[in-house]
């Protein structure tokens, strides 16, 4: 992360790619909690971004505190949260505290402050009480993509007004033909797909195929829509 913010600053100045870093961040975090794992050293030095794609990888498991042990190995105190430095009781949200400052680290790196959404999110990840933060990943991933439920709404609105006037029928038929993930679900366990034209994702049939389908769904009806 360190790497990335002197080598590209301006990558994350893109609320896109902060939301998609972020999201990512916490369907790891989402993997471990769901383990009964905390990792209880996020910082930095612990996130890695691959050189293809910018994916996100945490690593260092060295301080993890498990539902098997009785405590953590210790901390890193600038990302501690107050309970950590205190000696008492730490949980996933614990993690949820960290997770708040880092992401004021970046902004503080490329210089500017976060977006006001970030900024929120950020402020109550970082409550000094664990009970006045986040009290689980879905709810921070809930907040991060509530802006973006509105613009689904008015996507389906405009999707209805394209079905009336039959420019998009194909795509209109296979949205209200299934039942698509939540928005939730989507960000902590995303499908594989190739592109998405939002709210669907698409998934080619195969490499050299001009067809696609919709991925992302618990139902969808047979539909392939050529691109």
């Amino acid at each position: 992360l360190k790497e990335k913010l002197m080598s590209s600053p301006e990558w994350f100045l893109e609320k896109k790619n902060m939301r998609r870093f972020m999201l990512q961040m916490l369907a790891a975090l989402q993997h471990l909690h769901e383990n009964h794992v905390v990792h209880a050293d996020l910082k930095p030095e612990n996130v890695m971004l691959t050189r293809i794609n910018n994916d996100v990888k945490l690593i260092d498991l060295g301080f993890a505190f498990a539902d098997s042990h009785t405590s953590t190995a210790g901390c890193t105190p600038e990302y501690a949260a107050p309970e950590q430095k205190n000696g008492g009781e730490i949980d996933m949200r614990t993690d949820i505290y960290a997770f708040g400052l880092l992401i004021y680290y970046i902004y503080k790196e490329v210089g500017c402050k976060p977006p006001r959404l970030f900024s929120k999110i950020a402020d109550k990840c970082t409550q000094p009480a664990p009970e006045s933060r986040f009290q689980s990943v879905e709810e921070i991933v809930e907040a991060l993509l509530r802006r973006r439920r509105l613009a689904q709404k008015w996507m389906i609105a405009l999707g209805i007004v394209a079905l009336l006037s039959g420019t998009l029928y194909i795509l209109s038929k296979t949205y209200w033909g299934g039942e698509l993930l939540s928005e939730v679900e989507m960000a902590l366990n995303p499908p594989e797909y190739d592109f998405e034209e939002f709210p669907l994702y698409y998934k080619y049939n195969s490499p050299d195929s001009s067809t696609v389908k919709v991925v992302g769904a618990r139902r969808t009806n047979s539909v392939w829509i050529k691109p």
